[in-house]
């Protein structure tokens, strides 16, 4: 960072001030550019992890929903060929013998 190393002279002339404030006039625009451009440079550094960070994430959740798919296409693959099973094994054993019995039939 560039440093103000301009001295003050309360005993110096109008005219010796009028350029000591000048000087320090440019000394500070030059402290305010070299901030703008460090700024400036850590802005971009910044945007471009989020942008990194935001494509992985992206991924991440594109992978996790076709696990949730591949999921739930393996849960109706089982629902399909297990329910004609159950339903199969209900009609060959018929009902439990102690059902017709129970006082609410």
């Amino acid at each position: 960072m560039i440093q103000l190393t301009v001295e003050r002279e309360p005993d110096a002339p109008v005219e010796r001030k009028i350029e000591l404030l000048c000087l320090r006039d440019d000394a500070l625009e030059q402290t305010v550019e070299v901030l703008k451009m460090n700024h400036d440079r850590k802005l971009d550094d910044l945007t471009g992890r989020l942008d990194g960070l935001e494509g992985e994430h992206r991924q991440f959740a594109e992978r996790v929903e076709k696990d949730q798919a591949e999921r739930e296409r393996t849960a109706q693959t089982i629902d399909a060929i297990g329910l004609p099973i159950i339903g199969a094994g209900i009609v060959l054993t018929g009902l439990p013998d102690s059902l017709p019995r129970h006082p609410a039939f």
